[in-house]
């Protein structure tokens, strides 16, 4: 039996899957409460992270005996990236910043007059920006924090952190390294001398970075005993939930595409090198010598989330169904999903959602569509943005993750990316990856493909094809969507503030 852990957006999650049927036996799930206390910041409380990872796995051991006696080996798949200060006893010493954080831009804005921005973006192989990095977070903590600053032993993640706290060993994987803006682009285990000496952090405060499929550590007595998992179960480094889903999915040669569909969307494409192109997050994948080349959305089921609950105040099941109701185009309706700002492809994030065609006529249905749509054609913008890059074809999208449950959803993307869109049997891919790296890590499975053989059944595939009526009327609002953007841009003033 193996242990997947996948912390997401909203929740903790745990799969645990048998290695002899490739099926998985037992699930828990308990929430997580993420804090936003205004426009620029947000955050979670590390410490009630950690009463949310014991409580959910003192749930799946209390229910399922069993299967968790028999756990061979067990792994992490956590939203990322996050920075959390810790002390040197592992406690944290300020809420960890969550990648959608924009608090830090001023500290971005003084690291590239200070390094140059051609410098930065050729060293990392990535955009600085706040969140996006956890560069920018450490450099506001030290700023702002300075008395807490003082007594920080370690600038971690929260996958650092929840490893620390399982297994007692420091360390960071390779997703994590990539996207941290502290190491040289496609070099994950050295940090950057030059970075860090412009941020004033020494090279023993930050964690050493391991493989993401090798083991850390064993789980710690005093875990195993408020938890009721076994003693010395072996833990596998942790790595970040956009990887680890696209492992999960089955994805890991070049030129397989991978969406992971939540709160934010990403669009991942498989390659045997780092892209280097800003516009993309150049993300290391879990299996060693590849990465992904990934479009990254800030406010995708976060968009649909806020019209459905805040503002149509209606149930899921009756936005679907007033959306469904409304023609391709929205009746002319667009939508710009720009909530949190933006990353992919325009790294602004000032930016703001904006409606554009409201009439008299605009139903809630044309409202609700419109949203939906709007995403769509995101992924359209950030789909052709990669293939030109990459200069490549791509036949289909592997989707998964709580966006990619929905049909009418599914429709709308395939027909705007003139393929179909594959979901899975099995949807919780960001939990079984997991699984599948603790597999490796312990020797279940002697490679990727022995691991991917074992688990078929559960991705099934089920393909959704392109809607050919609703081409025309897409298609022409995606061209409209196009210049929106940079329509309103000067609209976007609002500075953020030291």
């Amino acid at each position: 039996m193996l242990l997947g852990l996948d912390i997401g957006t909203s929740s903790c999650k745990t799969t645990i899957l048998d290695e002899q049927t490739g099926m998985v036996v037992a699930t828990a799930r308990y929430p997580l409460n993420y804090l936003y206390p205004d426009d620029v910041r947000a955050e979670i409380d590390a410490e009630g992270l950690w009463n949310s990872v014991t409580n959910v796995l003192k749930a799946l051991a209390q229910n399922n005996p069993h299967p968790c006696q028999a756990l061979k080996g067990m792994a992490v798949s956590i939203v990322f990236p996050t920075f959390v200060p810790l002390d040197k006893d592992n406690k944290p010493l300020h809420n960890a910043i969550l990648y959608n954080d924009r608090r830090s831009q001023p500290q971005v804005q003084r690291l590239k007059r200070e390094l140059g921005e051609k410098f930065l973006v050729e060293h990392l192989g990535n955009e600085l920006v706040p969140g996006t990095s956890i560069l920018p977070g450490i450099c506001w903590y030290k700023e702002h924090c300075p008395e807490l600053d003082k007594k920080t032993t370690t600038y971690a993640t929260l996958g650092s952190f929840i490893i620390q706290r399982l297994t007692g060993s420091r360390g960071m994987d390779p997703a994590h390294a990539s996207l941290s803006a502290l190491c040289p682009k496609g070099q994950e285990h050295a940090w950057s001398n030059t970075i860090l000496e412009a941020a004033n952090i020494r090279q023993d405060q930050l964690p050493p970075v391991h493989e993401g499929l090798e083991i850390a550590g064993l789980l710690r007595d005093e875990v195993a005993k408020e938890t009721g998992l076994p003693r010395n179960l072996p833990v596998t480094w942790s790595n970040g939930d956009a990887p680890l889903a696209a492992f999960g999915a089955g994805i890991d040669l070049p030129g397989q595409v991978f969406a992971a569909c939540g709160s934010t969307d990403c669009i991942m494409v498989c390659a045997n090198k780092p892209s280097g192109n800003p516009l993309f997050c150049n993300i290391r994948h879990v299996v060693p010598n590849t990465w992904f080349a990934n479009g990254t959305m800030s406010s995708a089921g976060a968009s649909v989330k806020w019209l459905c609950e805040d503002f149509l105040k209606c149930s899921f099941e009756e936005f679907l169904n007033e959306a469904s109701a409304a023609t391709p185009g929205s009746g002319g309706l667009l939508f710009l999903p720009y909530l949190l700002g933006e990353r992919t492809p325009v790294w602004d994030a000032n930016a703001r959602g904006v409606f554009l065609g409201l009439s008299l006529t605009t139903s809630r249905g044309d409202a609700a569509r419109a949203v939906l749509e709007g995403v769509a054609y995101a992924w359209k913008q950030i789909l052709d943005l990669l293939e030109r890059d990459l200069a490549i074809k791509l036949d289909e999208v592997v989707a998964a993750g709580g966006g990619a449950t929905n049909h009418l959803w599914n429709q709308i993307k395939a027909t705007l990316l003139g393929r179909p869109v594959v979901t899975l049997e099995f949807n919780d891919v960001g939990a079984l990856g997991a699984c599948l790296a603790a597999g490796i890590a312990t020797g279940v499975w002697r490679s990727t493909a022995d691991a991917f053989d074992a688990t078929t059944k559960l991705r099934k595939p089920k393909r959704v094809d392109p809607v050919p009526q609703w081409t025309e009327p897409l298609l022409e609002n995606y061209q409209r969507y196009l210049r929106l953007y940079p329509t309103v841009k000067p609209l976007f003033h609002t500075e953020i503030q030291p």
